[in-house]
């Protein structure tokens, strides 16, 4: 996909104009970590340039609402086997967290629950 659009020569910022990914329940949410690390890795862009590429290129559906249902994996085994995507995960959690609290009044907690067994199983809570 990357190397199609590349042969373009269009600017990295039109890719969402061309390519549209949608994906559906967890196992292909990896795609979002991997398209920012083939941006930023492969094609020099910022770490800010790669975030809006690929939030405007990929979609995500999940129509299981049960946590057991879920794909859930180790920290230990995602942080060996796909290190830098890891990073970018929790990167773009704590930027997450961030933006998450940045629109609620004073007063108003905000708080993270840590995954238990997995990167990919960040939970919210919001209270008054």
């Amino acid at each position: 996909m990357l190397r199609t659009f590349r042969a373009t020569h269009l600017p990295w910022d039109k890719l969402p104009e061309r390519v549209a990914i949608h994906t559906n329940d967890t196992h292909p949410a990896l795609c979002v970590p991997e398209l920012m690390r083939l941006l930023m890795d492969g094609e020099g862009l910022s770490w800010e340039e790669a975030w809006d590429i690929t939030c405007r290129t990929i979609s995500y559906t999940n129509h299981t609402i049960m946590p057991e249902a879920l794909e859930k994996w180790p920290v230990s085994l995602m942080r060996s086997l796909l290190p830098r995507q890891f990073q970018i995960i929790e990167r773009s959690t704590a930027a997450g967290a961030r933006a998450l609290t940045s629109p609620f009044p004073a007063g108003t907690t905000v708080s993270r629950r840590p995954p238990s067994s997995a990167a990919a199983s960040c939970a919210w809570r919001i209270s008054p």
